[in-house]
């Protein structure tokens, strides 16, 4: 895609206040973004309409929003490489808005003209509601009520486990804020500071197929609801892209703090086409795409589309991923990625490998092999993600034989016989027995314990007895 597009060209400057910020903006700029968010419209409506059914009232209120977003200079995201760690998220948890999506990828010249109007047919990308399917799609959503909370664990993840610079922002319908599920979410971000975290709710207070949204227009009541709950809010005009930009930088800045941030954007359900704005179910039913007469009619409305504009995105920063906040367990200090032997001699005949908690069961286990004369290490793996490689080849390695233990899947779902590298020389021969030890719904966590470890006693027991031998090395990899 090209780079270096005009966003910031020297030009007559205009002056945005907004709710005590104040930003300076070029107006060449925002008259380039409103141009993009033109062209994202023209290809919401006509990929809806092509595919039949679809939800353009809310593709149409978070257009300028989301063209803000993306192209206004606060959004990092390396469009060449989409799983880029520091890339910042989007998550759309106001999965009716689908369409604007592909539209704003198609606007970032990662789509092309064509794949759009494919959406929800030939295309298998690009689906009816947010999916992992596309490559720039962040989490699969469409059920209200998730996205905040989808958005919380990656936030999350981002500031205390890999420590990445990368912020979370999560569109929201203001039908989803009658959720339970969204508060007890709005609530745990607070309570972890995750200032990372940045909420946009389309406050379009139309209709959503239940009824008119409870609150309506009345952005004052979830401000006040939400910075009780701990978070920084900021109520702007959805579609002043002057305040949009001046809102995102704001949010930006504030994520150097110990707040979530929730911008509360006030738009009009179907804005641009004058008979879908604000109209109730009986004049644009919820869900209902638009007729060829009605799409023309409506990309009139929507005004002149320049095919060839293109919006640019900053690229993310050059950070790496931590190896992982370290955990104080007793006078350890455990990092992801790290491992320790509590247990284990020269002579062992089995490595039991466990992480979490296994470990307490991989202990007792060693302690009731070592009454039956058969001695084992034990390797507590600190982590799955990321796997304890390089302390794990003087045990891996010299094994004969894999015996696999699986706490839920006897088939290695779980991980099992796959946690350890592939690239690693492994014996063909694993003896699962999983399946004699599960816990099922049925089974107290110390039941299903006692039978895992009655199944590595025996399966450890009879292949030592019958190779007639302590010296050959045997891996058991529990979890």
């Amino acid at each position: 895609m090209p780079r270096g597009v005009a966003l910031f060209i020297a030009a007559p400057r205009t002056t945005s206040c907004t709710h005590g910020t104040h930003m300076i903006h070029d107006t060449s700029r925002i008259s380039h973004l409103q141009s993009l968010a033109r062209l994202i419209r023209f290809h919401s409506l006509r990929s809806i309409t092509t595919a039949g059914f679809a939800h353009p009232e809310a593709a149409l209120s978070s257009a300028d929003l989301m063209t803000g977003l993306l192209f206004g200079g606060t959004f990092r995201f390396d469009v060449e490489h989409p799983d880029h760690p520091n890339n910042d998220r989007l998550i759309f948890s106001q999965g009716h808005a689908a369409p604007l999506i592909h539209a704003l990828w198609a606007a970032a010249g990662k789509v092309s003209e064509a794949e759009p109007v494919s959406h929800r047919r030939e295309n298998p990308q690009l689906e009816g509601q947010p999916t992992r399917r596309f490559p720039y799609g962040e989490a699969a959503t469409g059920s209200l009520g998730h996205g905040l909370g989808i958005g919380f664990g990656v936030a999350l993840n981002a500031r205390y486990l890999d420590q990445l610079p990368y912020r979370t922002y999560v569109l929201l319908g203001d039908s989803e804020l009658v959720d339970g599920s969204q508060w007890g979410t709005i609530q745990l971000a607070a309570q972890y500071r995750l200032s990372n975290l940045i909420g946009i709710i389309d406050v379009n207070g139309g209709a959503d197929g239940h009824g008119p949204a409870r609150f309506g227009h009345d952005v004052a009541t979830a401000a006040r609801r939400l910075e009780a709950s701990g978070w920084k809010t900021q109520i702007i005009d959805g579609h002043a892209m002057g305040e949009v930009l001046a809102t995102f930088e704001a949010a930006a800045a504030a994520s150097a703090g110990d707040q979530p941030f929730m911008i509360i954007a006030r738009t009009l359900k179907g804005k641009g086409v004058s008979f879908l704005e604000n109209a109730e179910d009986g004049g644009a039913p919820h869900g209902r795409a638009l007729g060829p007469e009605e799409l023309d009619q409506a990309l009139l409305q929507v005004g002149p589309v320049d095919h060839q504009a293109r919006g640019t995105i900053v690229m993310p920063e050059k950070r790496q991923p931590s190896e992982g906040p370290a955990i104080l367990c007793g006078n350890d200090r455990l990092f992801g990625g790290g491992s320790k032997a509590p247990r284990g001699t020269d002579d062992d005949a089995v490595t039991i490998i466990a992480t979490g908690a296994t470990v307490n069961e991989a202990l007792a286990t060693h302690d009731r092999l070592r009454a039956e004369g058969i001695a084992a290490r034990v390797i507590d793996v600190h982590s799955l993600q990321p796997f304890a490689e390089p302390s794990l080849p003087p045990a891996v390695g010299e094994a004969k034989e894999v015996v696999s233990e699986d706490r839920h899947f006897g088939d290695g779902r779980g991980g099992s016989p796959h946690s350890i590298p592939a690239e690693r020389s492994m014996p063909k021969a694993i003896l699962a027995v999983a399946k004699r030890a599960r816990i099922g719904r049925g089974r107290t966590p110390p039941e299903g314990a006692e039978g895992a470890a009655d199944a590595i006693i025996e399966a450890a027991g009879r292949r030592t007895q019958s190779k007639n031998s302590g010296r050959r090395r045997r891996t058991l990899a529990r979890r």
